[in-house]
């Protein structure tokens, strides 16, 4: 037994309580493992077909809801788990200059899956044509401003989901540069 493990050549140094705040702890967290590759997962998406109140919020910085349907979610490739990864919005509006622009960084405080009729007017659904269809909504929190505005150059009109990084956001003045996520 003191050949497999070992003799009294090496010996512990005995720990000292201030060795203990050194090193932090490893914890579980409340939810259990979650695995996630983006901790600064941004999603990015344009503004449109709303009502004009909605879409001034996004431009003036006071959004407080945004919401998408799963189906679109799920034709731009992005599953349930990664839209649970998202800590951030960008919306892409229409400014009235002309321009598509992407000047503020939205924080997103809560994710959840609701049908188009339980999402209230303010969060930006007053169309009762898709009641019965499921939608993301995402809860956002004071955005940050860009130092430098972010403008979508290309006139297509399709509309897609882009995941991104925070750091790209910050770093490129043109929307089609920014580098997606899962691709």
């Amino acid at each position: 037994m003191q050949k497999n493990l070992g003799g009294k050549s090496y010996t512990y140094k005995i720990r000292n309580s201030d060795d203990l705040y050194l090193s932090e702890p490893a914890r579980i967290p409340l939810y259990g493992m979650n695995q996630i590759r983006y901790n600064d997962l941004v999603l990015s998406a344009e503004i449109r077909d709303k009502s004009a109140e909605y879409s001034r919020a996004f431009i003036e910085g006071k959004a407080e809801y945004y919401h998408t349907p799963l189906g679109k979610t799920v034709k731009d490739g992005i599953s349930k788990e990664i839209v649970k990864e998202i800590k951030y919005f960008a919306p892409v509006s229409l400014f009235p200059d002309g321009l598509k622009k992407c000047i503020y960084l939205y924080p997103v405080i809560k994710i959840v899956l609701k049908k188009r009729k339980d999402i209230n007017r303010e969060a930006g659904s007053d169309n009762k044509e898709y009641a019965e269809n499921d939608y993301w909504l995402f809860r956002l929190g004071k955005p940050v401003l860009l130092e430098k505005e972010v403008i979508k150059k290309c006139k297509d009109e399709s509309f897609r989901l882009r995941l991104i990084t925070s750091d790209s956001i910050f770093s490129m003045s043109d929307y089609e540069e920014l580098s997606e996520c899962y691709q």
